[in-house]
């Protein structure tokens, strides 16, 4: 019998439309033949990995509408006509609660969810495994549970939480609740504490680019700053933490990873080359601790080794996995703001017209390309001209293929994966904690300044990226304000930038600070021989108009119209500032 890795997807709390009662329930007895042994519930497993490697996922939304309307990065289109538009309505922050892409975010999360939550419950009542298997295939679908959670109760707040396996009476009950952002967080540390205990610390050839315990640890720590940082500075529901206390929890954790406190010769670290972290060719590197994993053709094919933990158990079956790529087609382009102050690049202008643009960074290379893009060709091929004149056209370029490995892959079919927590990453949340609890303490600066030194080209201005220190900064916002320069100089366009605002309850004061430094822009490249004219730096406030729609209540994404019209509880409330709207049923088909 051919095993349907899908089938937990089938039974879902909420589906993708109002039409969600109609949804198939499949018999126990059909779901229940997935788990006679070890084999077919670890692929039952492998299949909760799924809401990852969607277009809802991260083969677009999630990276896309969490840099989208930050400092970050802009979106391409410049309408709101088509289903493509509505990423610009949510770069200008004209979206609502109708929006395709935010519905159809929320519903794949949630059946990520319900995927997990059906796993682990099977799992359980499986007779013929150990104790310690099921701990461990419950681990894996724990971590998974946690960390959908964990992208919701950031983006959304207040949400439906639920670990009961699904059924035919959860799927058709429409009476529920919004649990406490603190409730929610409960739920995710309990999830990544079962799966720090009993994920193992590596996985075989076989199975690589699946969770361990570092991915445990290290998440963990991610959650409990994001805790501490909600906290810290005064963000809607994260009132009832302590500060202090998730600060230290968060370094404690870290400190497993950052110091390989498990010693068991598999701990993750910073690769040498930069470019590396992100090459096809050297998928689920050490650095890499959370990964979403695409993959394209079968074991057969020449591309064959590329797949991830999705791929079908037998030869003759194809990879089901595929990376849309659309953060490496242009659709995000990072601002000037990014590319020319956060990355302090120097400009060679001949006649008025840019003619190069270098950093002594080398993640600019890696992160942003400057040039215009002449040509693709059916398998995606790129040649690449002239030096773009106007910076607000340069391209996001961290997740496009390379020239030379463009072969036998097109634009929507890539086997790229999209990093979700990396050892860099861990090292910056190591120095965030520490020096948020004690900027006189070394270990705030260990972390960054490991980071900094990868990414300092040799031989170049010692000035630049250079280590910090205790002496480095008056008060702890300054030194916040170099922690998030940080992240945003090595974790752009992979979908985080939009969290720290959030977290940290900057994301207003960033809109301006970027309208401030582009007026400075545009008038350093004023008309002057020389120098670019004014036109060379159009500003991305002008651009988007990220200020003039910008209100309070875009601190949180609303929830979908389509959910608010199905639930019957009076007290299930929409966000605040959020007002009902009008929904076509075909736009949330075509999403979804």
């Amino acid at each position: 019998m051919k095993i349907k890795i899908l089938l937990v997807l089938a039974i879902l709390g909420f589906a993708s439309c109002s039409e969600f009662l109609d949804e198939k329930i499949y018999s126990s007895i059909e779901a229940e033949q997935m788990f006679q042994d070890y084999e077919n519930a670890d692929m039952a497993v492998q299949g909760v990995y799924s809401s990852l490697t969607t277009r809802n996922g991260y083969g677009l939304a999630i990276q896309a509408i969490c840099s989208y309307g930050t400092d970050e990065a802009r979106c391409y289109f410049a309408t709101n006509a088509s289903v493509n538009g509505y990423f610009y309505r949510i770069s200008n922050y004209s979206h609502s609660a109708a929006d395709v892409p935010i519905t159809s975010m929320w519903n794949n999360l949630y059946k990520g969810i319900a995927s997990a939550n059906d796993v682990f419950h099977k799992v359980e009542r499986m007779t013929n495994i150990s104790r310690e298997q099921k701990n461990q295939l419950q681990a894996e679908v724990s971590f998974l549970r946690g960390y959908y959670y964990f992208i919701i109760v950031q983006l959304w707040g207040p949400a439906r939480l639920t670990t009961e396996e699904p059924n035919k009476t959860n799927a058709l009950n429409t009476n529920v609740t919004r649990a406490s952002v603190k409730k929610i967080y409960e739920q995710i540390i309990e999830d990544l504490n079962f799966a720090k205990e009993w994920l193992p610390d590596a996985w075989s050839a076989r199975y690589e680019g699946r969770v361990t315990q570092y991915s445990a640890y290290g998440m963990l720590s991610k959650v409990y700053l994001t805790m501490a940082s909600g906290a810290r500075f005064g963000v809607a529901g994260y009132d009832e933490f302590d500060s202090i206390q998730y600060y230290s929890q968060a370094k404690e954790e870290a400190d497993i990873v950052v110091y390989d406190r498990l010693h068991v010769g598999n701990a993750p670290m910073l690769l040498s080359d930069y470019s590396q972290i992100f090459s096809i060719h050297n998928k689920h590197n050490r650095e890499i601790l959370f990964e979403a994993n695409f993959a394209v053709g079968g074991p057969t094919s020449i591309w064959g080794k590329l797949g991830g933990p999705g791929k079908k158990a037998t030869a003759s079956d194809e990879y089901k996995f595929q990376n849309y790529g659309e953060v490496g087609r242009s659709y995000v382009r990072p601002t000037a703001y990014l590319s020319l102050y956060i990355y302090g690049n120097e400009h060679s202008v001949v006649d008025g017209s840019l003619m190069a643009a270098q950093s002594d960074d080398i993640r600019f290379e890696n992160n942003i390309v400057p040039y215009q893009l002449e040509r693709v060709d059916a398998q995606g091929n790129r040649t690449w001209g002239d030096v773009r004149k106007d910076p607000t056209f340069w391209e996001a370029y961290k997740f496009s293929l390379k020239q030379a490995a463009m072969d036998g892959f097109t634009w929507n079919n890539t086997p790229m994966n999209q990093p979700i927590l990396r050892f860099a990453e861990v090292l910056l949340i190591h120095s965030e904690a520490a020096g948020m609890l004690n900027l006189n303490d070394p270990e705030a600066y260990y972390g960054i300044n490991k980071v900094r030194a990868r990414a300092r080209r040799n031989g170049t201005d010692p000035e630049y990226l250079k280590d910090y220190s205790v002496a480095s900064f008056k008060n702890e916002y300054e030194f916040l304000d170099a922690v998030l320069d940080e992240r945003m100089r090595e974790l752009c366009f992979e979908g985080q930038r939009r969290q720290d605002l959030l977290r940290t309850a900057r994301l207003h004061k960033a809109i301006k600070q970027m309208e401030r430094i582009d007026r400075e822009l545009s008038s350093l490249y004023g008309d002057t021989s020389g120098v670019l004219s004014k036109n060379a730096i159009k500003s991305d406030i002008t651009n988007q108009r990220f200020d003039i729609n910008l209100q309070p209540y875009h601190n949180l994404l609303p929830i979908p119209q389509s959910e608010m019209n199905i639930v019957s509880n009076p007290d299930y409330k929409q966000n605040p500032g959020w007002v009902a709207v009008a929904i076509e049923d075909d736009d949330v088909n075509e999403g979804a």
